[in-house]
């Protein structure tokens, strides 16, 4: 089992990200690190680790900037293992994040999912995504995937997936880099059967740099690509 890491210019949080995966209670086979040609020292780090750790790290280091979609294909591309999950730069697992999700990926699902929690620049956690008792979707999750009929409007995040149905898909799409992760869902979630694990499993951190400082405009272009390119499954 893999994690990928995707990065740039993350150096203030990356070391935690990868710290993270190395303190899981189930260790990843491969962990996978594309740094987007960052201008903040992140490589140096990067090394340091591949470095420590030759047979667990493979590094890619991107000699220009290509965007956020282009970044995760090509961390996929370099993907050993029969499963993977992913990780952004500024983000963490908790210890028994890969050992819970692995349990109910051997009883032949495609996608396991967690709960995860918000956190704040300096870590400080401020909310749950869903609640302890909380029915989750699970099985053929499309159209709540596609209408994000999840906790607060949000899907998902750094779900462990069956690397031949992210090869079934063609992983990501590069036309975006913005919703690039909710548009991979839908046509992922066209054939999978999901699970659900209740755990609080990952932290997704919230600071002045994430989705939500970017232009209104170029938020509805993607979404607009998104429900164009993929309204046709809801009656595949």
């Amino acid at each position: 089992m893999a994690v990928y890491i995707t990065s740039y210019n993350q150096r203030l949080y990356l070391q935690q990200a990868i710290e993270s995966v190395l303190g899981q209670t189930r260790k990843a086979d491969q962990i996978v690190i594309v740094d987007d040609c960052s201008q903040d020292k992140s490589q140096v780090m990067i090394e340091t680790y591949a470095k420590r750790y030759p047979e667990l790290f493979t590094v890619v280091f991107n000699d220009r900037n290509l965007g956020v979609s282009t970044t995760r294909v090509r961390a996929l591309a370099h993907v050993t293992c029969d499963w993977a999950t992913p990780l952004d730069g500024d983000d963490l697992f908790y210890p028994e994040k890969l050992e819970t999700e692995m349990a109910l990926a051997i009883s032949g699902v495609d996608i396991v999912y967690s709960n995860h929690e918000l956190i704040d620049a300096k870590g400080k956690q401020l909310s749950t995504w869903a609640g302890a008792d909380e029915n989750l979707p699970q099985g053929n999750v499309l159209k709540q995937v596609y209408g994000r009929l999840f906790p607060k409007m949000r899907l998902f995040r750094s779900e462990l997936v069956r690397m031949s149905k992210w090869r079934e898909i063609g992983c990501y799409d590069e036309a975006i880099n913005l919703y690039e992760d909710y548009e991979m869902r839908i046509r992922l979630c066209v054939s999978a059967n999901v699970a659900y694990n209740n755990s609080v499993a990952s932290a997704y951190r919230v600071h002045d740099k994430g989705i939500s400082k970017v232009h209104l405009g170029r938020h509805l272009d993607a979404l607009d690509h998104i429900f164009n390119k993929n309204e046709h499954l809801l009656n595949a």
